[in-house]
């Protein structure tokens, strides 16, 4: 399952640099010809629809990774606190 998040979570950043990428060059080409029509396109909204869906995948797991993180130093502290005591009362 962890191998699936990660592939998960890989292939939505690459998703999203490349719909950013496809969308920044539409609106080169359409200010450079602007009879072009790219944004005014069907496929556009397409590439927008997927481009926000990677986005929101891509920030969901740097959220969790960044939750993860924290509980994992929160607890890391707590065990440091807690041995902590335990030697002073060995003392």
């Amino acid at each position: 399952m962890k191998k699936l998040l990660n592939l998960l979570q890989t292939a939505a950043a690459h998703v999203n640099i490349i719909c950013a990428g496809m969308i920044l060059t539409f609106l080169v080409i359409e200010v450079i010809n602007p009879y072009a029509g790219f944004i005014n396109h069907g496929y556009t909204k397409i590439v927008l629809s997927v481009w926000v869906a990677a986005a929101l995948l891509t920030s969901i797991f740097s959220i969790a990774a960044q939750r993860r993180e924290f509980r994992r130093r929160q607890k890391e502290a707590a065990r440091r606190r807690q041995r902590e005591r335990e030697a002073r009362r060995g003392e």
